[in-house]
């Protein structure tokens, strides 16, 4: 499944810099929603877990673009995706734990428009640098522990629509998936077009 995702990237990449350029440019946004990660808590049970496992948090990105004709554009962006938190014990030893889960991407992004303001999109891009900071306490007294995990690459895709309220400013909501941290995320938010 990855090294198809990263055959269609090339693809996409190739068809982006091969099409005829339009005068467009350069844009700004920033969303907001919900990511959860998959499988957060599934395997807790097996280890004899008994507490709460929360695996969904408020999540939000940042974004710039650059669209070269009305049908294709790229975009590099940041997304913290929130916190996991896990509270409760592993077989009568108290656990107490956060992750917290961001990173920078880019993404190829193909736009058809369906009407003057309405369009729809789909992207495929990289999470290419990506962090998960643990922390919290095992054992009663707590002994702490705090560490990251660093990530380099993760296939993502996703798709949105776009609704142009005048010929600057765009509302947008997109689901977008992130394959090896196996994060959804479901988002709203704001684009502003500088051409």
């Amino acid at each position: 499944m990855k090294k198809l995702s990263q055959q269609f990237l090339t693809v996409a990449a190739m068809a982006i810099f091969t099409t005829p350029l339009h005068a467009q440019g350069i844009y700004v946004g920033g969303s907001i929603g919900q990511a959860q990660a998959e499988e957060g808590c599934d395997d807790l049970d097996d280890l004899g877990f008994v507490g709460s496992c929360d695996d969904d948090d408020t999540a939000w990105k940042a974004t710039v673009g650059y669209q070269f004709t009305p049908n294709w554009g790229v975009e590099a962006f940041y997304a913290d995706f929130g916190k996991a938190e896990i509270n409760g014990a592993i077989s009568g030893v108290p656990v107490s734990t956060e992750a917290d889960l961001y990173g920078f991407g880019a993404a190829a992004v193909g736009t058809i428009p369906l009407t003057e303001q309405f369009s729809v999109f789909g992207k495929i891009g990289m999470l290419v640098d990506w962090d998960i900071d643990y922390s919290g306490s095992i054992g009663s007294p707590g002994t702490s522990f705090d560490f990251d995990e660093d990530g380099s690459s993760d296939v993502m895709y996703g798709i949105g629509v776009d609704y142009s309220i005048n010929e600057k400013i765009s509302i947008r909501a997109e689901y977008e998936y992130f394959d090896e941290i196996e994060v959804d995320f479901f988002s709203a938010g704001v684009t502003y077009k500088f051409y």
